[in-house]
């Protein structure tokens, strides 16, 4: 059997961290942990919300920005055996672009108009980021009586 001592000196690194560790773990009022919010990704796919159609966001010059920007999004029937396929495209669904910022609640305060393509793709032109940080941007899709929402949420770099 081998004993190990520990000084003081030593002993206070190890005791900070278990006291660190413990405030964070059991600090009142922090159950909720903060959203990490990554930088626009150009083709980004994301399952509406009871998953019924997938949407795939493109913007026309690659990157979102502060100012004017202009996306193509590509509204489809996605195939839940193949994630790897498009899906079938959605030529008849109505589309609406909204977003808000995360941290403070700003509402972008301009309607973007919505004009369909073509094999369930539909140009989205006059999205206005007003500032730089992080939002969040659902498109709002209807088919006939389904009503979904996808949500992308990316930050703006200034």
């Amino acid at each position: 059997t081998e004993i190990y001592t520990l000084s003081l000196h030593d002993a206070l690194p190890i005791f900070g961290s278990l006291l660190l560790a413990s405030t964070v773990v059991f600090a009142p009022g922090c159950a909720e942990e903060a959203e990490t919010v990554e930088r626009y990704v150009d083709g980004t796919s994301v399952l509406t919300d009871d998953g019924a159609f997938s949407a795939t966001l493109f913007h026309e010059d690659g990157d979102a920005s502060i100012g004017e920007n202009d996306f193509y999004v590509r509204v489809a029937v996605p195939n839940l055996n193949d994630p790897m396929d498009e899906g079938r495209g959605i030529d008849r669904a109505e589309v609406s672009m909204s977003a808000v910022m995360l941290n403070d609640g700003h509402i972008m305060d301009v309607v973007p108009e919505v004009e369909h393509e073509g094999d369930g793709v539909y140009e989205i032109e006059g999205v206005v980021f007003d500032r730089a940080g992080d939002w969040t941007v659902d498109l709002d899709i209807v088919v006939g009586d389904i009503h979904e929402r996808a949500t992308f949420s990316f930050t703006v770099e200034g």
